[in-house]
């Protein structure tokens, strides 16, 4: 495979933080950040069968780069991913992420 195609290959990259640790992730804290870049994004808060935040799941979208992307949230395991992107779109949604989600360490 050469260079430009592999820079061209589309997956899911998850992004946690560290064992033992926590973002002190919220719904409403992520759906603000991301309705500050755009109010019209796409965002869905999915309730579990036992609650608000156990088994929940947050579906949104974000738009990096000209590229409307589809991303998920957990509250526990706590984590944000991004779907079918390339590793550079990846990279710019984990900066705005560490940048706006992701408190100081």
């Amino acid at each position: 495979m050469e260079p430009e195609q592999i820079a061209e290959l589309r997956t899911m990259y998850i992004f946690t933080p560290p064992a033992g640790q926590t973002w002190g992730l919220a719904y409403e804290g992520l759906e603000a950040v991301l309705r500050e870049r755009n109010p019209d994004e796409f965002v869905r808060v999915d309730d579990g069968a036992e609650g608000p935040v156990q088994g929940s799941s947050m579906h949104f979208g974000i738009t990096l780069n000209d590229e409307q992307l589809e991303g998920m949230a957990l509250l526990s395991p706590e984590g944000v991913s991004i779907k079918d992107c390339t590793a550079q779109s990846a990279a710019g949604f984990v900066l705005w992420l560490r940048n706006k989600v992701v408190p100081a360490a």
